[in-house]
């Protein structure tokens, strides 16, 4: 189906409204080696970080990759830039981590570099940024998941924490190449399963809300993410 049609469930239509993540940390693994991937620094990027945005806007753009039950992480206006040439051939495993590091989390935004400066996907000094952010919106209501770290401390949320939070939230992947290795992509289906979408069961992170349970539960065990 195109990006534009709604996704069905539990009887309702729902649209993606912004899909939006953080990752850092990349590496490869090239005949058993494990290498460190530097990226181009842009309005998406750092050397050690990424933020992958789409919108439902987007889908108006005809070039826009079409999406299933999974979302391919890769547009026409913004994909992973790499700061060398990669060897597609011989790599075997991508590593990342989807979530932002603490010392780099609870900067003040107003003096980072893009993308770290983005009030869209930041909550406050004290919490840092939103780590993924998957805002989509029903026939009578919204729902939203906002991943990032809880438990953090400090003076004021206007203050940074000097020890890390309780909860980081931050998760490790290793992909290993399914085909040609150009595409990332992110189950959706496989992220929602179990779910019933509905505005009682977004989840801003609060730790003993079942769906909060329910879809870190998926992030980390059902293969949300592919290498293909």
């Amino acid at each position: 189906m195109s990006c534009a049609k709604p996704i069905d469930s539990d009887t309702f239509n729902w649209s993606i409204e912004l899909l939006a993540f953080f990752l850092s940390d990349l590496s490869i693994e090239q005949d058993g080696q494990q290498l460190f991937l530097p990226l181009t620094s842009n309005d998406w990027q750092t050397t050690n970080l990424a933020l992958l945005r789409f919108t439902k806007a987007q889908c108006a753009d005809k070039k826009q990759q079409v999406l299933d039950d999974d979302v391919l992480a890769e547009q026409p206006f913004q994909s992973l830039q790499l700061a060398v040439p990669l060897a597609l051939a011989e790599t075997t495993q991508l590593r990342f981590t989807l979530g932002l590091p603490f010392d780099i989390n609870h900067l003040n935004p107003l003096s980072q570099p893009s993308p770290l400066n983005m009030p869209s996907m930041f909550w406050s000094w004290r919490g840092g940024h939103k780590f993924l952010r998957l805002d989509m919106l029903g026939e009578q209501d919204a729902w939203n998941f906002h991943l990032g770290s809880t438990g953090c401390t400090s003076a004021s949320a206007m203050r940074s924490p000097q020890t890390e939070c309780v909860h980081a939230n931050t998760l490790h992947f290793s992909l290993s190449k399914q085909q040609q290795g150009e595409r990332l992509i992110v189950h959706l289906d496989k992220l929602l399963q179990g779910l019933e979408l509905n505005g009682r069961n977004s989840c801003l992170m609060q730790s003993d809300k079942t769906s909060c349970q329910v879809l870190m539960s998926n992030l980390t065990d059902n293969g949300v993410f592919e290498w293909r």
